[in-house]
């Protein structure tokens, strides 16, 4: 090789080398997350159902109207004809624990065959009824009616026909009739207290996801395991049961979460709790990786960094995971110019009430690139300020979330007929943990809930 050649050679090769210097850089680590494994904490939705009588009877009132009863055959076994019409309101109240009784005014109409002449009649009486009920394993009201008496408000009236003793007639036909008096009314208050209807409008609508917070973007969904109900019972003339659900209650905040079909009401467990107050709700939070970006970017771009006469400068830092680990991709200029990565594990400070990062160092991919000839790179007072001032505060946005949450809960109509009832105590950072967009706060949020029916509209 004459000279001339040797120096073309040297050159390139200086160039050459010169420009891998300023380009080459450690490989970049792979970004993978784990699936979520996160296990939610079940907690208790009550739902206190109280009906009261009057409720039922307006609804019964608004039912029962008309002619309740008509026949005009003589030739059915009887020789009555007879008509029974509501003549006023129907009064119902309680009385022990699973008993409705109803006070029904009518007016009767009837008409006796006596063979050589026909005895009609009118008059108004009070009939009495006693309904005793319980809820089936199915949610059905079963009911048994019956008559309990009647008192006379305006004796039979005779409109033709002499001597003849009306009353006794009319009560025969009351007596041979009430057994179909009471069945139409056993009927209309199985219809009045749809109580499944009422435990499903509940249950279906837990389960759709609810904007508490469009400031936050705050959704509540509730995803139901199992219900039961405490025994029935009546007090102040007011029909009470309590009914608890045992569900995976969360609050998320950012997109609206997934909605799936709704799970069909199981069958009814009688173990429910009275007592059951305080529930937990599990909240999660993301912090997209770009907000973390320019949260830790913002401490630390512009930061100099001096070793073995070098001088090194972070432009920009981006974050991103590798399973249970946060990835800071720090990108430097000076006399090093391309990206180094550290690698930490995200935890919750409740103390200074940040996250922050531990057991923060140099990735393997980085420290193998600094052993072949960038060690002057590889030292702690880059990895110690990094760890320092990687901090991203979510002490106030905590308190704030609770507040807005809370207020949102104190009333919140979930479907029609159905109201949330309840408040947030405290909340606490249970887990930080990486998905593929965003650091994931997991937190635990106690207070208490009640899902409030109405239950007779």
């Amino acid at each position: 090789m004459n000279l001339k050649t040797l120096i073309v050679f040297l050159l390139s090769a200086s160039v050459i080398a010169c420009k891998t210097a300023q380009t080459q850089e450690p490989n970049k680590p792979m970004e993978q997350y784990n699936k979520d494994t996160e296990v939610l904490n079940p907690s208790t939705v009550n739902i206190p159902v109280r009906i009261e009588a009057y409720e039922i009877e307006r609804a019964v009132n608004s039912r029962i109207n008309g002619v309740l009863y008509e026949d005009y055959k003589y030739d059915d076994g009887d020789g009555i004809m007879m008509k029974v019409m509501k003549s006023n309101w129907i009064n119902v109240w309680f009385d022990g624990m699973d008993n409705i009784y109803y006070r029904v005014p009518v007016s009767l109409w009837f008409k006796k065959n006596l063979t050589v002449t026909e005895a009609e009649a009118t008059g108004e009486l009070a009939l009495k009824f006693k309904t005793n009920f319980k809820i089936n394993q199915w949610w059905g009201m079963e009911t048994y009616t019956n008559v309990e008496g009647y008192d006379w408000i305006k004796q039979p009236v005779v409109n033709a026909g002499w001597g003849i003793p009306v009353t006794s007639i009319a009560n025969f036909a009351i007596e041979k009739n009430k057994a179909m008096l009471a069945q139409l009314i056993d009927k209309q208050v199985k219809e009045s207290l749809d109580f499944k209807g009422m435990v499903n409008t509940a249950w279906n609508g837990m389960q759709t996801p609810s904007l508490l917070s469009p400031e936050y973007k705050a959704w509540m969904k509730v995803t139901p395991k199992s219900i039961a109900m405490s025994p029935i019972y009546t007090k102040d003339n007011v029909f009470q049961t309590n009914i608890s659900v045992d569900a995976i209650t969360e609050i998320l905040i950012g997109r609206q979460p997934a909605f799936r079909a709704n799970t069909p009401l199981p069958n009814l467990s009688n173990n429910a709790s009275l007592d059951k107050n305080d529930f937990l709700i599990n909240v999660h939070t993301d912090i997209p990786f770009s907000e973390a970006d320019s949260i830790v970017s913002a401490a630390m771009k512009g930061q100099e960094f001096n070793q073995a006469g070098k001088k090194i400068i972070i432009e920009d830092i981006k974050i991103f995971g590798q399973n249970d680990k946060m990835i800071i991709d720090t990108k430097l200029a000076g006399d090093f110019k391309g990206s180094v990565y550290m690698t930490g594990t995200p935890v919750y400070d409740s103390a200074a009430r940040v996250i922050t990062m531990t057991d923060m160092d140099f990735d393997l991919n980085t420290k193998n690139f600094f052993a072949k000839g960038a060690n002057w790179l590889f030292h702690k007072g880059l990895v110690k300020k990094m760890q320092s001032s990687f901090k991203i505060p979510v002490g106030e946005k905590l308190d704030e979330m609770r507040a807005t949450l809370s207020e949102s809960l104190k009333h919140y109509v979930v479907a029609t007929g159905v109201t949330m009832q309840g408040s947030l105590d405290k909340l606490d950072i249970e887990k930080v943990y990486l998905n593929p967009t965003s650091i994931r706060v997991a937190i635990n949020a106690n207070g208490k809930l009640n899902l409030l029916v109405k239950g007779l509209e």
